[in-house]
């Protein structure tokens, strides 16, 4: 909560990371032209433009550490809010214990699965 609070100071360092990573995320999908042709089938099936990447890079590279800024103290909250929203987090068992504590520590408390076949989605 503290990060999307008033008079947060963000880090411009871990903010241009955490963009540059996304982008990367985003050109790793189309090295080869089988990567292509898998994105390109893929934007059909989405219904968005075959310069769907292309754009959300760009958009990426603009975004402002306000307007980021300003979009988690809108959107961030709910996460929290268990009224509000349902949160489902899929990660490194390693990282289960430390991620449930943080989530305590806002008042939510986590269910935790060992794998999706042992949870809730397989209940009939």
């Amino acid at each position: 909560r503290e990060h999307v609070s008033e008079g947060f100071q963000l880090s411009h360092e871990l903010f241009e990371s955490a963009k540059s990573s996304l982008v990367f995320g985003l050109i790793e999908k189309e090295q080869s032209i089988s990567d292509l042709v898998n994105q390109a089938a893929l934007s059909s099936f989405r219904g968005v433009p075959v310069s769907y990447t292309k754009t959300m890079i760009d958009r990426i590279w603009k975004v402002t550490e306000e307007e980021m800024m300003a979009s988690g103290r809108k959107h961030m909250p709910a996460l929290f809010n268990p009224a509000k929203s349902r949160t489902a987090i899929v990660c490194h068992s390693a990282k289960v214990n430390e991620i449930v504590q943080s989530f305590k520590n806002f008042g939510r408390n986590m269910v935790t699965y060992d794998s999706a076949e042992d949870s809730f989605l397989n209940e009939a």
